[in-house]
């Protein structure tokens, strides 16, 4: 009888700490998944601030504007997990940062901007959009 009473306690303390177990491992992916979300958000501002970093009358204002968005949202996509969710936001902010510094040398406008500034308010809503991504990469390449 003391033997039964052992196993099942033995059993309770094994089946509460196996509890505790799973509810730390599911806050800890709560707050993984939190973080994530959160980058994203930050990475789909950063994308909705170039639009409107390049609306403005002051080339070389715009430009900086443009480059300082771009790389924030370049670094956040560095963060995400796993890596290759974030290849389409790389690709397309480090091609957009290089033609913006070229365009600011050179001190030439974009010749589609309309064009640029709505492909990036798409991609703000969805930032690992492939096809857009590629749109504007044909765009700013022009």
């Amino acid at each position: 009888m003391k033997r039964k009473t052992v196993t099942a306690t033995g059993l309770v303390v094994l089946f509460v700490i196996g509890l505790v177990y799973m509810f730390i491992q599911q806050t800890k992916l709560n707050e993984y998944e939190n973080n994530q979300e959160a980058i994203v958000g930050a990475i789909r501002a950063s994308i909705s601030r170039i639009g409107g970093s390049l609306q403005g009358d002051h080339l070389e204002l715009n430009y900086l504007g443009a480059l300082e968005h771009a790389s924030k949202a370049n670094a956040w996509a560095g963060a995400l997990n796993p890596p290759q969710s974030s290849n389409t936001i790389t690709s397309y902010t480090a091609v957009f940062i290089t033609v913006i510094r070229e365009l600011s040398a050179s001190k030439r406008d974009l010749k589609n901007k309309d064009e640029v500034i709505r492909l990036l308010g798409v991609l703000s809503n969805d930032p690992f959009d492939r096809e857009t991504a590629d749109k504007l990469f044909l765009e700013m390449k022009r």
